[in-house]
């Protein structure tokens, strides 16, 4: 088996859960890739889907953890000093195939014929 993922970065992919599968996360089986973005952020903020789109201050807060980001400062190892700037959660969806798909080489062939036809 594969264990190799990636992240899936088309919203529009749809995604069948085909295993047992926590309704906290995906209320269906079967989802297209931005309504199990969208789900995993509210659950990580423990907002729903209509806090969200609330105009309240309290819920703005929230937001920006997965938005633009808040305020913060860290320090690295081996650093005399504080650095300042924001921290984020970033949310993905990340796929795994249980085979590769194996492409085939182009034939060496394939510009001898592509000429031919040309000519014909």
């Amino acid at each position: 088996m594969n264990d190799k993922f990636f992240e899936l970065n088309d919203e529009s992919t749809v995604v069948n859960l085909t295993e047992n599968y926590d309704t906290v996360v995906a209320a269906h089986p079967m989802l297209k890739n931005e309504c199990l973005l969208q789900k995993a952020k509210l659950n990580v903020l423990s907002m729903s889907k209509d806090d969200w789109n609330r105009k309240v201050d309290h819920w703005a807060v929230r937001k920006k953890w997965v938005n633009e980001g808040i305020e913060c400062e860290i320090l690295k190892l081996g650093s005399n000093s504080w650095q300042k700037g924001k921290v984020r959660i970033k949310v993905t969806v990340e796929f795994c195939p249980d085979e590769l798909e194996i492409q085939e080489p182009d034939s060496p062939l394939d510009d001898i014929r592509q000429t031919m036809n040309q000519v014909e």
